[in-house]
């Protein structure tokens, strides 16, 4: 019975620390989003790699989908 308690215990602690750490991690997330949001409303807009963040006017829609 002790060692199953002592294996419990071992998991909780695992678990505890995996919660502390997802926990810090998502305030980390919070002020990254926040710095985000704040760039963009005062129009200074940081550029990426993959251009996710852009916008292309450029694709047409091909005449024989209309």
């Amino acid at each position: 019975m002790r060692a199953l308690l002592a294996v419990a215990d071992a998991i909780e602690r695992m678990l505890r620390a995996i919660a502390d750490w997802s926990g810090w991690l998502m305030v980390v997330l919070m002020v990254v989003i926040c710095f985000d949001i704040l760039s963009r409303k005062m129009g200074f807009q940081i550029p990426s790699r993959c251009g996710s963040a852009t916008v292309t006017s450029s694709t047409s829609i091909p005449a024989s989908t209309r």
